[in-house]
């Protein structure tokens, strides 16, 4: 099992999908803050400019939740 699915498996649903919120890009929609601290907490995103943004993993993980 590679780090990614085992961050992923530490998602409940609702946190999947924040994930994917901030996936979309600038026009996305508010996330609840405990899902962007968990994020954050876990590296699947990162602060860029005041935004959340993506980080690598976090691109790795939609990629592997969107399967």
């Amino acid at each position: 099992m590679c780090r990614t699915t085992e961050l992923i498996a530490r998602l409940s649903d609702d946190e999947r999908k924040s994930l994917c919120e901030i996936g979309r890009g600038p026009a996305r929609q508010r996330i609840p803050h405990p899902h962007a601290e968990k994020l954050l907490d876990l590296g699947l995103a990162e602060l860029v400019c005041g935004y959340q943004e993506l980080t690598i993993t976090g691109k790795r993980a939609i990629a592997m939740i969107r399967r």
